[in-house]
């Protein structure tokens, strides 16, 4: 049976108890966080790794760090990828939809950040359960940040008991236990789930850097490499809003951007 990595990264901050605007104006956390990962044969991570070398040579860069990376070295970046055998799956979040579930978990950033999680795990579940991939066969890899991992574990242990939600279900294709958290730079394939991340999270960024004009070029880049079904959406599938486009406060350019992901094609 074949064996799988799957490599997990964030754009943007946790934090819930303080958030800047959507425009960008304020003080504290970013008012978004996405999640991205992308899901890797074994059998081609060597392969894989050298590409990444290759690019960074193109590139001449030292790290594929989307934040260190200019525009056309992130498109460069995205089209690459966009021609590996990887599977990519993303979340993004918009913290003043959160509400009452703010206070529910004391505005704690680790609990927001191990409910993200949950949705994308059940995203890629879905994905495990279709391919006929076992459990056993998965190895899961976080970036390594400033987040209570044994808790994202047992959060995911609860979810699978006792599943409150229909999507839940796909969570039975995830084990906890194969579940770790390493640094960026002991794990090279980390840079695909940056860029993953950051395609997502520059949709809806807005700042001083970028004239508070958001970026869909990276994810536009990306699009084939998504989970999708069967007649090729992958809103839903590769990719959770939370809970809707229009929830999100997005520009009109990036909604309409999103529903094309939500169209047959």
């Amino acid at each position: 049976m074949t064996k799988f990595l799957l490599v997990v990264d964030e754009s943007g901050e946790a934090g819930i108890e303080k958030v800047r605007s959507a425009d960008g104006a304020g003080h504290g956390a970013s008012p978004y966080m996405s999640l991205g990962a992308a899901l890797i044969p074994c059998s081609r991570i060597n392969q894989i790794r050298e590409e990444l070398e290759r690019i960074k040579t193109e590139l001449q860069v030292k790290e594929l760090h989307c934040r260190d990376l200019n525009h056309q070295r992130k498109v460069y970046f995205a089209r690459k990828v966009s021609e590996l055998g990887v599977q990519c799956f993303g979340v993004l979040s918009y913290k003043p939809t959160l509400k009452g579930y703010t206070d529910s978990i004391e505005a704690k950033a680790h609990k927001f950040y191990n409910k993200c999680c949950k949705y994308l795990l059940e995203r890629v579940g879905e994905a495990l359960i279709e391919h006929g991939i076992s459990s056993e066969n998965v190895q899961i890899v976080f970036e390594e940040g400033n987040f209570e991992y044994e808790k994202l574990k047992n959060f995911v242990r609860v979810c699978q008991r006792k599943p409150l939600h229909e999507n839940a279900k796909f969570l039975k294709a995830i084990d906890p236990d194969k579940l770790s958290a390493v640094a960026k730079k002991d794990e090279s394939l980390l840079q695909i789930a940056d860029l993953v991340a950051h395609a997502l999270f520059s949709t809806v960024n807005k700042s001083k850097q970028n004239f508070k004009i958001p970026e869909s070029r990276y994810l536009y880049e990306l699009r084939q490499r998504f989970y999708a079904d069967e007649d090729g959406l992958i809103m839903d599938k590769g990719i959770k809003l939370i809970h809707k486009i229009t929830d999100l406060d997005l520009d009109p350019d990036i909604a309409e951007f999103y529903q094309t992901l939500s169209n047959k094609k």
